[in-house]
């Protein structure tokens, strides 16, 4: 469901290929009409997607309640964890993080059974996956206890080359 000049494609296009599934690529008037695709996902028998919260809402607002084998990957900006009371009734539900400069993951968190629907107002982005590092910084530099306010430092290899990545909160 992502436009594929989006860095989200990416993974949307090789991940399955890397697992012997097969794509089902919605169109642009698809992706924005929640009973459209709510429909294709139920008719294609779509057992993952990658998409922001508000494709999500689009089809919580049009009836859809998920099924059993779906694994849902939600990113893109922060996800309320009222979204994920939506999802209960599927296989997975994983908060995806990454900036662009990251080749579009660094950190997930797959969001337990027991935390569906729960407070924090926004589910955390993670830690980091496979091969990246994060660190949590001052402004001199050093790493700040856990639950402190610091800059957000990503490396690892699948940041950019020779790029400068810090982000405010």
């Amino acid at each position: 469901v992502t436009e594929l000049t989006h860095d989200p494609a990416v993974i949307e296009l090789f991940w399955p290929l890397m697992c012997g599934a097969r794509h089902f690529v919605a169109s642009a008037d698809e992706r924005r009409d929640g009973l459209i695709l709510k429909r294709l996902m139920i008719d294609e028998r779509i057992d993952a997607i990658q998409a922001v919260p508000f494709i999500f809402y689009n089809l919580c607002d049009a009836g859809w309640a998920g099924n059993s084998r779906l694994a849902v990957f939600c990113g893109g900006e922060p996800v309320p964890t009222a979204l994920s009371r939506h999802f209960e009734g599927c296989n997975s539900f994983t908060n995806v993080y990454g900036p662009t400069e990251t080749t579009v993951w660094a950190t997930s968190h797959v969001l337990g059974k027991w935390e569906w629907g729960l407070s924090p107002s926004k589910i955390p982005i993670g830690k980091p996956i496979f091969n990246m590092a994060v660190l949590i910084l001052d402004d001199q530099l050093q790493q700040v206890p856990t639950g402190t306010m610091g800059e957000m430092y990503i490396g690892g290899i699948g940041m950019t080359r020779e790029w400068l990545l810090t982000l405010h909160p």
